[in-house]
């Protein structure tokens, strides 16, 4: 399962690193006989923009159609992520959160103050690995501060930063 961030913050290098990085896993995961699915963290709800495939093209080709921006809401997207592998045996559920780790969005639809919105990604991170996900972060975006410290974050809940 892919995560991808779509906030206005990646709208250029960010998305076109999380494009590049999406067809690579497709096709390294398809070449194992494996699927990918792929979700998008944009505006106030997610949406799950590929439902597993093996086609590298298909999931690239759906990234590339969307518009980047407005909210990040990557906790609602990892509970959608995490609904979908539901039916997998814990040692089966992936999912890669490619992003450069500041939500905006909660639960909800509700916009958070960024240090809230932080900590409920950290908690839910915490929550997916403690269930048998294993859950990688691949930064992107600017390298900042504020992302620095969030993939600190996000690395202290369980994720392993790339």
């Amino acid at each position: 399962m892919i995560v991808i961030d779509g906030s206005s913050s990646l709208r250029s290098s960010g998305l076109s690193q999380a494009s590049r990085t999406l067809s690579d896993l497709v096709s390294s995961t398809a070449s194992r006989r494996g699927t990918v699915s792929v979700v998008l963290a944009a505006g106030s709800v997610p949406r799950l923009l590929v439902g597993r495939t093996t086609s590298a093209a298909r999931a690239r080709l759906s990234l590339d159609r969307v518009p980047a921006g407005g909210g990040t809401p990557l906790v609602p997207a990892l509970d959608l992520a995490a609904e979908l592998l539901e039916a997998e045996e814990p040692q089966h559920r992936r999912v890669l959160l490619v992003t450069d780790g500041l939500p905006t969005v909660g639960r909800g639809g509700r916009h958070l103050p960024p240090r809230t919105a932080q900590e409920e990604l950290r908690l839910r991170i915490g929550e997916l690995v403690v269930d048998g996900t294993d859950v990688a972060v691949i930064p992107v975006g600017a390298r900042s501060t504020s992302t620095r410290q969030a993939m600190d974050s996000l690395r202290r809940a369980g994720a392993r930063v790339l």
